[in-house]
């Protein structure tokens, strides 16, 4: 019987219909305000993630690969699948 590979949920941050003022990784600490970050979410330069089993904690979308492989290495598994909830769409990753 084949292994399942662990989904790890994620929701794209929307900057224009939250009302949190600043966004902090959790990862490398890189912090915007609401402000900046809707400056660099609309050029398409930035994105944060919210974990769905852990909503407090966000990441930007380079902490994002990283974290799956910390993720991988704690659940003990060679592959989880990244899925992203944006607004539009549902994109998955095998990473």
């Amino acid at each position: 019987m084949a292994k399942k590979i662990p989904v790890i949920e994620l929701d794209l941050v929307n900057p224009c219909v939250t009302r949190k003022r600043k966004f902090r990784c959790e990862e490398c600490s890189m912090t915007y305000t609401r402000k900046h970050y809707g400056i660099l979410y609309d050029a398409e330069k930035l994105s944060y993630f919210r974990l769905k089993e852990m909503p407090k904690r966000i990441v930007c979308h380079q902490c994002l690969y990283a974290l799956a492989g910390k993720l991988k290495k704690g659940l003990g598994v060679s592959k989880v699948v990244l899925k992203i909830n944006t607004e539009e769409d549902e994109i998955a990753i095998r990473f």
